[in-house]
């Protein structure tokens, strides 16, 4: 908890300190977590033993995306629509984005986004895909953000 109130403080040498498996998790937990503005104003953390508190604001969602951006691939394809549908269950997790009449569908990691997908269900979101260059497979979902322009 203390690792992650020192996060949250958006502290730059905090966060690169952490070993490369661990940042972009953290980074998106703090990112879904953080108020929109639109369902939630602020989220205050607490820590049991540190006894800080934290409170996180809209500004602090858009620190983490742009840190998040900062590490994707260049190139990677970004889908925009409505997230319709959240199938977690199966196989193969996925979801699907309708942007007017058509609808994409790309797969999720399991347990990769299952704690921060519902409060983005039927709102504008974002999709990084890693589409590997093979139309026949379904795209994997590396990210999905709320939209927020």
């Amino acid at each position: 908890v203390a690792l992650l109130l020192e996060l949250a403080t958006g502290r730059q040498e905090a966060f690169e300190a952490l070993p490369d498996e661990y940042r972009r998790p953290l980074a998106r937990a703090l990112r879904d977590i953080s108020p929109d503005d639109q369902m939630m104003a602020k989220v205050t953390l607490v820590g049991r033993t540190a006894r800080r508190e934290i409170t996180l604001e809209p500004k602090d969602r858009s620190l983490w995306s742009d840190r998040l951006g900062a590490r994707q691939r260049v190139g990677t394809p970004t889908f925009s629509g409505i997230l319709k549908s959240v199938s977690l269950r199966g196989k193969t997790p996925k979801i699907a984005i309708e942007e007017g009449p058509s609808v994409s569908w790309f797969r999720i990691r399991k347990g990769e986004h299952d704690d921060t997908i519902g409060p983005k269900l039927n709102r504008r979101v974002r999709v990084l895909a890693n589409t590997d260059g093979d139309s026949e497979v379904m795209p994997v979902a590396e990210d999905i953000l709320l939209d927020e322009t």
